[in-house]
């Protein structure tokens, strides 16, 4: 008799020597994850209305089981998987047809010309940023300080006095050019 499982959300994404699997699927318990040569399988309870998940898995080529690693969250399961073969990216995370759960992560995705390094890409942003120049100075130099002595800020009024002027127009609260004095209470009011 078959299964009757929901496929959770399957997303991967790929380096030269690995493979980025993710399965989304939040407070998953009593789950079982295989990673054989060849293939995935997983079977778990999670999701909305803790629904029986599952998904089988036929990798386009084969991948080291025994050196990846996992990780597991409460919204998903991170599976980091060793290529058996290093070299040119694959053309699909699975043999046959792609199944309708499965989609690229784009978060971790890079394309095969980019670097293999993970983490900080800030030093590859500080280098094309310098080299686009337009900016004038080294890069972290913004030209004047803070502290530098703007001409167009002479002319800015205090903010917490208004103009005489300013201030009839705000107590003609009737619009019929008659000032009113009113205490603070009824300002508040108004």
């Amino acid at each position: 008799m078959a299964e009757n499982l929901i496929s959770p959300e399957v997303v991967w994404a790929e380096r030269s020597d690995v493979l980025y699997v993710t399965i989304r699927l939040t407070d998953i318990h009593d789950h079982r994850l295989d990673v054989a040569e060849d293939k995935l399988t997983f079977r778990g309870w999670g999701g909305t209305g803790n629904s029986k998940h599952g998904c089988d898995l036929e990798f386009f080529r084969p991948v080291y089981p025994q050196e990846s690693r996992q990780k597991m969250t409460e919204r998903e399961i991170f599976l980091r998987l060793a290529k058996k073969e290093p070299g040119p990216y694959w053309n699909c995370l699975v043999k046959g047809k792609k199944p309708h759960f499965l989609h690229t992560d784009f978060n971790r995705w890079r394309d095969e010309d980019e670097s293999d390094v993970d983490g900080d890409d800030e030093p590859e942003l500080d280098r094309l940023m310098s080299q686009m120049g337009g900016l004038g100075g080294s890069p972290g130099d913004l030209g004047d300080s803070i502290d530098s002595d703007d001409s167009d800020d002479d002319d800015l009024p205090d903010l917490e006095s208004k103009p005489a002027e300013q201030q009839e127009v705000a107590n003609d609260v009737h619009g019929d050019g008659e000032t009113v004095e009113m205490d603070d209470e009824s300002k508040a009011t108004e």
